[in-house]
């Protein structure tokens, strides 16, 4: 039996039913039982997992089964998924600092955010990004580790989640096939990314061989030699997956980045599909691979074409293609006029073009907006950017909107016990509207318990 750690679907119990919402229950208490921290889901889905696969090994054992357990690599250059800190000073700073190609001063700003939030998933991502873009992947690496470990999704397998599979088979005797140290032995400059994965999990077909020969190695090694291994390291990248994750990661509002990052290494490694998958949704649909996890009808791609549209836009403004930004926010903009997403893009294209006094004006327009306005602030701020003040009365309707937006978001986060996260979210909503009472009882609720319990008996 070789088991493939076991971790894709995220921390939350999927199965419907009294069992799954046993479970369910006793994960969200376990993640207040555990030590105070931020990354209590992500302990909590640690210590789920252990306990599963120890069983798993112990019934192998018991039936006389061998059992190969595998660490799993994944893809380090892949964002985390959430909605990042946008509305941030530095972590805005950092952005700008990248798409102006600093990396040293990229750097700086993301290392004074981790210093206020050391364990803020973007902020680690984009510190090990800016270091790996300066070529050194030694420094990028610890933080692109971490990074994926803080992730609140834990969908992909972080060197913590890795360092339980092996304790997990050495205590068990269980085999171990160790596929994350394989993929980093493989990976040009050390850091696994785009170039072996598909997505943030998936490696492309042309590694198989690698993993049969890991999984067989491992298997002699502890005298359960497999009959056969399978050969398999042929095939070309899977490039039609490539565009089908990055259009599904348009189009939900926590993989924003994630489509950024994926947009981006088309942009780079596949030119000609993407620029044919941009110019209409017959032709993005037909640049598609068939899967079962998405829906990929023709109603749907047309309806959520504008979306992909400014996905792409902001991947290339990023990368200072500014004319061709403005050219696919004016698109998506005509398709679903008044996206905020897509007026920030508009915005934001017309800054880099030059032309600061335009991108204000638009800019202004969402300065206040729920989802967009503490966004659009930041980059302003950063760019020196000065926003006319709207009259009284629209800042207050977009300032109870947003507190009321971050105050559910804080809801979700204390459900799910992430007490960290939940607290910030609280405070962001007393920030917008300071008589938001249910946020004030939500960030007692949240800092009560972060705070370390006494010991037994006293």
């Amino acid at each position: 039996m070789v088991l493939f750690s076991g971790n894709n679907e995220g921390w939350e119990e999927q199965c419907p039913g009294p069992g799954g919402y046993l479970r369910r229950t006793a994960y969200r208490v376990l993640s207040r039982l555990l030590p105070e921290g931020e990354d209590g889901p992500g302990r909590a889905s640690l210590a789920v997992h252990e306990y599963r696969v120890r069983r798993m090994a112990r019934l192998a054992k018991r039936k006389g089964v061998p059992l190969i357990i595998c660490s799993l690599p994944v893809n380090l250059l892949m964002p985390p998924f959430g909605e990042a800190p946008y509305g941030d000073r530095d972590f805005a700073d950092g952005l700008y600092r990248l798409e102006r190609k600093d990396l040293s001063g990229a750097s700086r700003a993301f290392g004074a955010l981790l210093e206020r939030a050391p364990r803020e998933p973007f902020g680690l991502y984009y510190s090990g990004l800016s270091r790996y873009k300066a070529k050194d992947a030694g420094g990028a690496l610890p933080y692109l580790k971490a990074a994926v470990d803080m992730s609140p999704k834990q969908d992909r397998a972080g060197p913590a989640r890795n360092r339980m599979l092996a304790k997990a088979a050495r205590e068990e005797g269980a085999c171990f096939a160790d596929l994350e140290r394989a993929f980093y032995e493989e990976s040009s400059g050390g850091v696994p990314g785009f170039f072996e994965f598909d997505d943030a999990v998936h490696w492309e077909k042309r590694f198989n061989s690698l993993v049969w020969r890991t999984i067989g190695e491992a298997a002699a090694s502890c005298g359960a030699p497999l009959a056969s291994l399978k050969k398999d390291g042929s095939a070309p990248p899977g490039k039609g997956k490539g565009i089908s994750y990055a259009f599904a990661y348009s189009l939900a509002p926590y993989s924003q980045e994630m489509a950024l990052a994926a947009i981006s290494y088309l942009r780079q490694n596949s030119p000609a599909l993407l620029d044919k998958a941009l110019v209409s949704p017959s032709l993005l649909r037909a640049a598609l691979s068939e899967s079962e996890w998405f829906d990929s009808s023709p109603e749907r791609v047309a309806g959520s074409f504008h979306l992909f549209l400014s996905a792409a836009g902001e991947a290339f403004r990023r990368t200072g293609e500014y004319g061709r930004a403005l050219r696919l926010a004016d698109r998506s903009l005509e398709a679903a006029p008044d996206q905020p997403a897509a007026v920030f893009l508009r915005g934001a294209a017309l800054f880099g073009l030059g032309r600061p006094k335009e991108a204000g004006e638009v800019l202004a327009g969402i300065a206040y907006h729920p989802s967009e306005g503490a966004k659009v602030r930041a980059f302003c701020a950063v760019r020196g950017i000065s926003l006319p003040t709207p009259p009284p009365e629209n800042v207050a309707l977009h300032l109870i909107a947003r507190s009321k937006e971050m105050s559910d978001r804080g809801k979700d986060a204390l459900e799910r016990g992430d007490f960290g996260r939940a607290a910030d979210h609280f405070r962001e909503a007393l920030e917008a509207d300071p008589f938001n009472t249910g946020a004030a009882e939500g960030l007692k609720a949240a800092e009560g318990k972060r705070k370390p319990r006494p010991a037994r008996g006293k």
